[in-house]
């Protein structure tokens, strides 16, 4: 890739990555004032939900919102995944990228199971909540990053 052409594409997707973590946070909350039926403009983003995100229930908004974290997490993955290798000019941390992703989805699952199995939902569900959002934040990208950095010019 041309010298000119790296640092410019890098930087948009940067900019997207900000773009899509900062959007899916007004989606989340506006779809959490609906869900706790908090009214206009009591949101944080003082944003009127859309009429339709009222006539749907409770559980479909639930739904909606393990839906939207998982397609927010893949997103933020793939992105990840094209910083890296447009960085490094290689693809050889494809499969570090999505292990990371994969395996803070996978523990975060664990905990919410063991939550519901035993009983103990209330004392899982805050670290489950805290690991499903790393992957939907820029930050993972960032430290992903560092991660790779440090093993491609440090390490190696």
């Amino acid at each position: 890739m041309k010298k000119v052409k790296k640092p410019i594409l890098l930087t948009a997707l940067l900019l997207l990555i900000f773009f899509v973590g900062y959007y899916r946070e007004i989606f989340f909350l506006v779809i959490n004032s609906v869900i706790n039926g908090e009214p206009y403009p009591y949101n944080v983003f003082y944003i009127q939900a859309p009429d339709f995100l009222n006539q749907l229930s409770h559980s479909f908004l639930i739904t909606l919102k393990w839906g939207l974290t998982f397609l927010f997490s893949a997103v933020l993955m793939l992105l990840t995944i094209l910083v890296v290798q447009i960085y490094f000019s290689t693809q050889k941390y494809f499969k570090l990228v999505v292990s990371i992703y994969g395996l803070i989805c996978i523990v975060a699952i664990v905990f919410y199971a063991v939550g519901l199995l035993f009983n103990i939902i209330e004392s899982t569900y805050p670290i489950t909540r805290y690991l499903i959002g790393l992957p939907q934040s820029p930050l993972l990208c960032f430290l992903v990053f560092i991660v790779v950095y440090f093993k491609e010019k440090v390490i190696e």
